[in-house]
C-alpha cells in the first residue's frame, strides 16, 4: 500500500499497513462518535497491537 505513515508521514517497517503506530491511527478517528461508544474498537486494538499493523481499512468496517 503505503511506504510512509498516512498520519505523519513517518517511514513504514510494514508496507500493508497505513500508519505507524497506535498514536497515529488513533489521531485521526478519536473524535468519530460511532467508534467512542463501540467496545468492538477494543477488540480491534488488541488485534492490530499484536499484529504491529496498524491499519485504517480495518476501523472504517466500524463507522
Amino acid at each position: 500500500m503505503t511506504e510512509f505513515c498516512e498520519n505523519c508521514g513517518k517511514p513504514m517497517d510494514l508496507w500493508d499497513a497505513t500508519h505507524c503506530s497506535e498514536e497515529c491511527i488513533l489521531e485521526s478517528i478519536k473524535n468519530s462518535k460511532s467508534l467512542s461508544e463501540s467496545d468492538r474498537i477494543d477488540r480491534l486494538i488488541k488485534e492490530m497491537r499484536v499484529k504491529r499493523r496498524y491499519d485504517i481499512n480495518l476501523l472504517e468496517t466500524l463507522r
